[in-house]
Protein backbone atom coordinates (compact mmCIF):
# COMPACT_ATOMS: atom_id res chain seq x y z
CA UNK A 1 0.00 0.00 0.00
CA UNK A 2 0.99 3.46 -0.86
CA UNK A 3 1.77 6.18 1.90
CA UNK A 4 -1.67 7.94 0.85
CA UNK A 5 -3.55 4.91 0.15
CA UNK A 6 -5.36 5.43 3.22
CA UNK A 7 -6.74 8.93 2.31
CA UNK A 8 -7.91 8.05 -0.92
CA UNK A 9 -11.65 6.29 -1.82
CA UNK A 10 -11.86 5.39 -5.16
CA UNK A 11 -15.53 5.70 -7.15
CA UNK A 12 -15.80 4.77 -10.82
CA UNK A 13 -13.14 3.64 -13.40
CA UNK A 14 -11.57 5.32 -16.29
CA UNK A 15 -8.89 8.29 -16.00
CA UNK A 16 -9.01 9.62 -12.70
CA UNK A 17 -9.92 12.82 -11.06
CA UNK A 18 -8.78 14.00 -8.23
CA UNK A 19 -11.32 15.51 -5.63
CA UNK A 20 -10.37 17.75 -3.20
CA UNK A 21 -13.25 18.31 -0.79
CA UNK A 22 -13.68 22.03 1.49
CA UNK A 23 -12.83 23.03 5.14
CA UNK A 24 -10.28 23.10 6.84
CA UNK A 25 -12.21 20.50 9.55
CA UNK A 26 -14.64 19.01 7.04
CA UNK A 27 -13.88 15.17 5.26
CA UNK A 28 -14.55 14.12 2.10
CA UNK A 29 -17.82 12.12 2.75
CA UNK A 30 -20.20 15.09 1.99
CA UNK A 31 -18.71 15.22 -1.74
CA UNK A 32 -19.28 11.59 -2.43
CA UNK A 33 -23.07 11.29 -2.61
CA UNK A 34 -23.64 14.80 -5.36
CA UNK A 35 -20.78 13.91 -7.00
CA UNK A 36 -20.93 10.38 -7.62
CA UNK A 37 -23.26 10.37 -10.97
CA UNK A 38 -20.22 12.09 -12.42
CA UNK A 39 -17.95 8.45 -11.94
CA UNK A 40 -19.38 7.98 -15.28
CA UNK A 41 -15.83 6.97 -17.84
CA UNK A 42 -13.90 8.45 -15.33
CA UNK A 43 -13.06 7.49 -11.55
CA UNK A 44 -13.11 10.07 -9.01
CA UNK A 45 -10.32 9.94 -6.29
CA UNK A 46 -11.90 11.74 -3.65
CA UNK A 47 -8.28 12.85 -1.07
CA UNK A 48 -9.74 13.17 2.37
CA UNK A 49 -7.29 15.53 4.53
CA UNK A 50 -7.53 13.39 7.42
CA UNK A 51 -6.24 10.12 9.29
CA UNK A 52 -7.91 7.59 6.69
CA UNK A 53 -7.27 4.64 9.01
CA UNK A 54 -9.01 5.82 12.27
CA UNK A 55 -11.27 7.91 10.10
CA UNK A 56 -10.83 10.88 12.68
CA UNK A 57 -9.91 14.24 12.04
CA UNK A 58 -6.15 14.47 12.65
CA UNK A 59 -5.41 16.55 16.53
CA UNK A 60 -1.85 17.37 14.61
CA UNK A 61 -2.81 18.59 11.26
CA UNK A 62 -1.20 21.41 9.62
CA UNK A 63 -1.69 23.52 6.45
CA UNK A 64 1.38 22.25 5.30
CA UNK A 65 1.23 18.62 6.09
CA UNK A 66 -2.36 18.63 4.08
CA UNK A 67 -0.47 20.61 1.27
CA UNK A 68 2.22 17.54 1.24
CA UNK A 69 -0.18 14.63 1.13
CA UNK A 70 -2.44 16.29 -1.58
CA UNK A 71 1.13 17.14 -3.67
CA UNK A 72 2.05 13.18 -3.26
CA UNK A 73 -1.65 12.79 -4.68
CA UNK A 74 -1.18 14.93 -7.15
CA UNK A 75 2.08 13.23 -8.49
CA UNK A 76 0.17 9.22 -8.23
CA UNK A 77 -1.98 10.64 -10.82
CA UNK A 78 -0.76 13.07 -12.76
CA UNK A 79 -0.25 11.60 -16.41
CA UNK A 80 2.74 12.97 -18.95
CA UNK A 81 -0.31 16.05 -20.23
CA UNK A 82 -2.65 16.88 -17.57
CA UNK A 83 -3.85 16.22 -14.30
CA UNK A 84 -7.52 16.73 -13.55
CA UNK A 85 -9.22 17.75 -10.87
CA UNK A 86 -12.49 18.56 -8.78
CA UNK A 87 -11.63 21.20 -5.43
CA UNK A 88 -14.55 22.23 -3.48
CA UNK A 89 -14.04 25.48 -1.44
CA UNK A 90 -10.81 25.57 0.76
CA UNK A 91 -9.63 22.36 -1.57
CA UNK A 92 -8.72 25.18 -3.84
CA UNK A 93 -6.02 26.64 -1.47
CA UNK A 94 -4.99 22.72 -0.91
CA UNK A 95 -4.65 22.56 -4.37
CA UNK A 96 -2.66 26.08 -4.78
CA UNK A 97 -0.59 25.31 -2.13
CA UNK A 98 0.48 21.68 -2.92
CA UNK A 99 1.20 23.33 -6.76
CA UNK A 100 3.86 25.63 -5.53
CA UNK A 101 6.52 22.58 -5.53
CA UNK A 102 4.78 21.37 -8.32
CA UNK A 103 5.87 24.44 -11.32
CA UNK A 104 6.08 21.72 -13.85
CA UNK A 105 2.21 20.67 -13.59
CA UNK A 106 -1.14 22.26 -15.85
CA UNK A 107 -4.22 21.29 -14.63
CA UNK A 108 -7.99 21.46 -16.17
CA UNK A 109 -11.21 20.60 -14.25
CA UNK A 110 -13.29 21.95 -11.59
CA UNK A 111 -13.36 24.31 -9.22
CA UNK A 112 -16.20 24.72 -7.30
CA UNK A 113 -17.13 27.79 -4.79
CA UNK A 114 -13.46 28.10 -4.79
CA UNK A 115 -12.42 30.61 -1.44
CA UNK A 116 -9.82 33.68 -1.73
CA UNK A 117 -6.35 32.61 -2.82
CA UNK A 118 -4.83 35.21 -0.02
CA UNK A 119 -4.90 36.33 3.60
CA UNK A 120 -6.50 39.63 3.01
CA UNK A 121 -9.39 38.67 1.10
CA UNK A 122 -9.47 35.08 2.82
CA UNK A 123 -10.22 36.99 6.20
CA UNK A 124 -13.24 39.58 4.54
CA UNK A 125 -14.69 35.61 3.15
CA UNK A 126 -15.31 34.72 6.76
CA UNK A 127 -16.47 38.24 8.16
CA UNK A 128 -19.05 38.12 5.31
CA UNK A 129 -19.81 34.71 6.64
CA UNK A 130 -20.28 35.55 10.27
CA UNK A 131 -22.65 38.84 9.43
CA UNK A 132 -25.04 36.08 8.21
CA UNK A 133 -24.98 34.04 11.12
CA UNK A 134 -25.94 37.49 13.11
CA UNK A 135 -23.80 37.78 16.58
CA UNK A 136 -25.88 35.48 18.47
CA UNK A 137 -24.87 32.45 15.81
CA UNK A 138 -21.80 34.43 15.36
CA UNK A 139 -20.37 34.93 19.13
CA UNK A 140 -21.78 30.48 19.72
CA UNK A 141 -19.21 29.55 17.01
CA UNK A 142 -16.72 31.79 18.54
CA UNK A 143 -16.97 29.93 22.40
CA UNK A 144 -17.79 26.67 20.96
CA UNK A 145 -15.44 23.74 22.78
CA UNK A 146 -13.44 22.15 20.09
CA UNK A 147 -15.32 19.06 18.87
CA UNK A 148 -17.61 18.53 16.17
CA UNK A 149 -20.45 20.04 15.03
CA UNK A 150 -23.19 17.61 12.91
CA UNK A 151 -26.33 16.50 12.24
CA UNK A 152 -29.07 19.28 14.46
CA UNK A 153 -25.96 21.13 15.67
CA UNK A 154 -24.84 22.20 11.88
CA UNK A 155 -28.26 23.00 10.87
CA UNK A 156 -28.21 26.51 12.07
CA UNK A 157 -25.11 27.67 10.65
CA UNK A 158 -25.76 25.32 7.49
CA UNK A 159 -28.87 27.80 6.90
CA UNK A 160 -26.55 30.61 6.40
CA UNK A 161 -24.27 28.77 3.66
CA UNK A 162 -27.35 27.97 1.53
CA UNK A 163 -29.71 29.39 -0.60
CA UNK A 164 -32.49 26.77 -0.48
CA UNK A 165 -33.07 26.13 2.84
CA UNK A 166 -34.02 22.59 2.68
CA UNK A 167 -30.42 21.56 1.30
CA UNK A 168 -29.36 18.37 3.12
CA UNK A 169 -25.63 17.68 3.10
CA UNK A 170 -25.27 13.91 4.15
CA UNK A 171 -22.07 13.14 5.80
CA UNK A 172 -21.41 16.90 6.35
CA UNK A 173 -19.82 16.81 10.04
CA UNK A 174 -17.18 20.13 10.60
CA UNK A 175 -14.63 19.83 13.36
CA UNK A 176 -13.61 23.26 14.69
CA UNK A 177 -10.18 22.36 16.62
CA UNK A 178 -9.20 21.17 13.39
CA UNK A 179 -10.47 24.49 11.73
CA UNK A 180 -8.74 26.56 13.65
CA UNK A 181 -5.41 24.83 14.17
CA UNK A 182 -4.82 24.75 10.23
CA UNK A 183 -5.80 28.19 9.53
CA UNK A 184 -3.52 29.23 12.48
CA UNK A 185 -0.77 27.23 11.42
CA UNK A 186 -1.30 28.83 7.65
CA UNK A 187 -0.67 32.35 8.66
CA UNK A 188 -0.21 34.92 6.40
CA UNK A 189 -0.35 33.25 2.53
CA UNK A 190 -0.77 34.54 -1.33
CA UNK A 191 -1.02 31.53 -3.67
CA UNK A 192 -1.00 33.54 -6.61
CA UNK A 193 2.41 32.15 -8.06
CA UNK A 194 0.34 29.19 -8.77
CA UNK A 195 -2.25 30.42 -10.70
CA UNK A 196 -1.45 30.25 -14.12
CA UNK A 197 -1.18 26.57 -13.41
CA UNK A 198 -5.02 26.55 -13.11
CA UNK A 199 -5.41 27.95 -16.32
CA UNK A 200 -7.66 25.48 -17.71
CA UNK A 201 -9.72 24.63 -14.68
CA UNK A 202 -13.42 26.21 -15.15
CA UNK A 203 -15.05 27.97 -11.85
CA UNK A 204 -19.37 26.99 -10.63
CA UNK A 205 -19.95 29.40 -8.60
CA UNK A 206 -23.39 29.83 -6.19
CA UNK A 207 -24.64 33.53 -7.35
CA UNK A 208 -26.07 33.84 -3.56
CA UNK A 209 -22.66 32.60 -2.16
CA UNK A 210 -21.07 34.28 0.50
CA UNK A 211 -17.47 34.59 -1.37
CA UNK A 212 -18.13 37.53 -3.75
CA UNK A 213 -16.30 37.56 -6.84
CA UNK A 214 -14.78 40.52 -6.33
CA UNK A 215 -12.80 38.31 -3.54
CA UNK A 216 -11.39 35.67 -6.32
CA UNK A 217 -11.29 38.03 -8.48
CA UNK A 218 -7.87 36.44 -9.34
CA UNK A 219 -9.12 32.86 -9.79
CA UNK A 220 -11.83 34.40 -12.40
CA UNK A 221 -9.29 35.79 -14.35
CA UNK A 222 -6.69 33.00 -14.40
CA UNK A 223 -9.43 29.99 -15.05
CA UNK A 224 -10.62 29.50 -18.44
CA UNK A 225 -14.72 30.32 -17.53
CA UNK A 226 -16.98 31.27 -14.47
CA UNK A 227 -20.06 30.07 -14.16
CA UNK A 228 -22.96 32.11 -11.51
CA UNK A 229 -25.30 28.95 -10.31
CA UNK A 230 -28.66 30.81 -9.64
CA UNK A 231 -30.58 30.24 -6.19
CA UNK A 232 -27.40 28.31 -4.99
CA UNK A 233 -24.90 29.16 -2.49
CA UNK A 234 -21.48 27.51 -1.07
CA UNK A 235 -23.42 24.14 -2.18
CA UNK A 236 -24.46 24.05 -5.32
CA UNK A 237 -24.39 20.59 -6.10
CA UNK A 238 -26.66 19.91 -3.19
CA UNK A 239 -28.48 23.10 -3.38
CA UNK A 240 -29.56 22.65 -7.54
CA UNK A 241 -28.25 18.62 -8.26
CA UNK A 242 -29.49 18.61 -11.99
CA UNK A 243 -28.27 21.52 -13.64
CA UNK A 244 -24.44 21.56 -11.39
CA UNK A 245 -25.06 17.78 -12.80
CA UNK A 246 -25.20 19.15 -16.29
CA UNK A 247 -22.89 21.51 -15.96
CA UNK A 248 -20.31 19.00 -14.80
CA UNK A 249 -20.29 16.70 -16.76
CA UNK A 250 -20.06 19.35 -19.89
CA UNK A 251 -17.27 21.13 -18.26
CA UNK A 252 -15.07 18.21 -17.22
Amino acid sequence: MSSVDRYLHVSGEGPPVVVLHGGPGFNHAYLVPHLQRLAVGRSLVFFDQHDGDSNELNPGVSAEMIFCKAGEVLDRFASADRLRVIAHSWGTIVLLGALRQRPHLRLSGLLISPVPTNRDRFDQMRINLLSRFGPELAQGLATFEDGKLQGPTIEPFLSHYVSRQETRLPGLSFDISVYRQVLESLGSFNFSAALPQISNCHILHGADDFTTLDLISDLVSNCASMTLMPETGHFPFAEQPEDFIERAQRLL
